[in-house]
């Protein structure tokens, strides 16, 4: 099976269920380096995990002010790339309220609206006129619906799941990854093969709180391929992210040989153990422009109930 082959490939380095503050005195950010005598401040509570995905209390008290403020921009973009998930997920955010999504409109100025309902697992999705974004397969107990997400930036989603990553990192590791950080807090842009995401919205299986778990490579070259050295495994409710981070420092000069580069990925639909399973959605993070781009959504259900909104 292929999580066999994700387990030969990797092993867990550090997790958001065993996760430690790094004692820093003074008190130090981890990603601009600034310390308390320098002038960095630490009034802001910064989330381990984005609380959009869940409500949770694991805290980075190694994240100035500044940073923070910085990456609430790229978190913005992240809200609006995972949007329509969060309500099909019913993912309460920090106010205890689960989230309505509302898609982009139509050229005819259509959009759908996907409204959280009052049952365990009810939603409210009105189509408007744009019944061609819902199919129903009545035999599999599924259904398909096309939402258009709100416009985002890509390489501000892949830079808010390298700052997740980053948080978790042990710090031995962490310090193979200036470079990183600084690249996260410039305007710098460069693209790489590995800015994507790998995505599953599972139809059954679900988490009640957010993990965040960093994997690290077991080796990193074998004959004439090479793999990322870590890679992130994001766990929200139905939702399972998985991207690879940036080589660090220490392995820099491993990666310059030519090898062909391979993505190792967690084979996420075989944790609903159903007939029927869900895909892995490999979207590209690369460019620093904003997108507008369609997601197609496959829910199972037990009901449907059909009614017409004037």
């Amino acid at each position: 099976m292929a999580v066999f082959r994700f387990l030969e490939d990797y092993e867990l380095l550090n997790s958001s269920e065993t996760y430690k503050p790094i004692d820093l005195t003074p008190r130090q950010c981890i990603f601009c380096k600034r310390n308390e005598t320098q002038g960095a401040t630490f009034n802001t509570k910064a989330h381990l995990i984005p609380e959009f995905l869940g409500k949770h209390s694991l805290i980075n008290p190694n994240e100035c002010d500044d940073c923070n403020q910085k990456f609430a921009r790229f978190e913005t973009d992240l809200a609006a790339f995972v949007s329509p998930y969060l309500t099909f997920s019913k993912i309460k955010n920090k106010k205890g309220k689960v989230p309505a999504s509302h898609s982009r409109r139509t050229e005819k100025g259509e959009k759908t609206k996907i409204l959280p309902g009052d049952g365990k697992n009810l939603v409210h999705i009105n189509f408007g006129k744009n019944v061609q974004d819902y199919i129903v397969d009545e035999d599999a107990k599924t259904a398909t619906i096309v939402f258009r997400q709100q416009p985002y930036v890509p390489l501000n989603v892949y830079k808010s799941f390298v700052k997740i990553g980053i948080s978790v990192l042990p710090e031995n590791y962490l310090r193979h990854y200036d470079e990183t950080c600084e690249w996260l807090l410039s305007d710098e842009y460069f693209s790489f093969p590995f800015f994507r995401v790998f995505q599953t919205f599972l139809l059954t299986n679900y988490v009640a709180r957010p993990t965040a778990s960093v994997f690290v490579a077991k080796q990193i070259a074998e004959g004439e391929s090479e793999y990322p050295e870590m890679t992130l495994l994001l766990r929200a409710a139905n939702l399972v992210f998985q991207i690879f981070l940036p080589f660090s420092s220490v392995n820099a000069e491993h990666h310059k040989h030519g090898r062909n580069l391979e993505f190792t990925v967690y084979p996420s639909p075989i944790l609903d153990r159903l007939p029927v399973r869900s895909q892995i959605d490999n979207v590209d993070l690369s460019s620093p422009e904003k997108s507008k781009q369609e997601v197609q959504l496959t829910l199972s259900y037990g009901a449907i109930e059909r009614g017409l909104q004037g």
